[in-house]
């Protein structure tokens, strides 16, 4: 659960230091923070100060939006997930969400089959944090190993959106909506992870693929 007094504070805290710097300095300020909250989930928030009504001179910050964008990707790759396709930031001052990779502590690594390709693991009283560490990581490796291309990330909204497009459905439980790990319960988490586990003791060698993908320059 997410600290809410702790975010309130935070940003009363950075507005009156941006009101501070604009008198002192004539600085015009924005600030940006990152954290991880206690479902090991990354939290970005951003404040900032037009000061329009002490210097009338119009709108002020302007391209924020885009700053914002930049800083989100940024704090992706600084908390050790640059692989997941999060969607950009809405209003100020409202916390985002992204998907997590625990900073300062082991990635998630999964047993690989003698074939070198990685399968899912027991995840009997795994609770969804870790779940959904597991799920990000086998897709994760699949989609890079379809593309080629070991820095890529995963398009999870385009996949969401078209998933029979992306993925035969072989390869997923009909019920179960394909989604970025953190938009999944616990219950649909399991559902997935499990299906995955059947189809290695039925297909070893074929447990899951991508059978399209998006190049470089967003071509599918």
């Amino acid at each position: 659960m997410r600290n809410r007094a702790a975010e309130k504070k935070g940003h009363k805290y950075a507005e009156e230091f941006a009101k501070e710097m604009w008198k002192r300095c004539g600085a015009r300020v924005v600030v940006m923070a990152a954290w991880e909250d206690a479902d090991g989930e990354i939290l970005t928030n951003s404040s900032r100060h037009d000061f329009n009504d002490e210097v009338g001179n119009g709108k002020l910050f302007e391209d924020l939006d885009e700053c914002q964008d930049k800083f989100v990707k940024y704090t992706r790759m600084a908390f050790g997930n640059g692989g997941t396709d999060a969607e950009s930031p809405d209003e100020d001052a409202a916390p985002q969400s992204w998907p997590r990779r625990r900073n300062g502590k082991p990635k998630t690594v999964l047993p690989v089959s003698d074939n070198s390709t990685p399968y899912i693991p027991n995840i009997l009283d795994m609770r969804a944090p870790k779940l959904k560490d597991i799920m990000r990581t086998f897709v994760t490796f699949h989609y890079r190993k379809a593309c080629g291309n070991s820095q890529a990330t995963v398009p999870w909204s385009a996949i969401m959106t078209n998933t029979a497009l992306y993925i035969a459905p072989q390869f997923l439980p009909p019920e179960v909506p394909f989604k970025e790990p953190s938009r999944l319960t616990q219950d649909e988490l399991t559902a997935i992870l499990e299906w995955w586990q059947e189809r290695k003791e039925w297909h070893p060698n074929n447990i899951f693929s991508f059978k399209k993908w998006r190049d470089a320059g967003g071509s599918l």
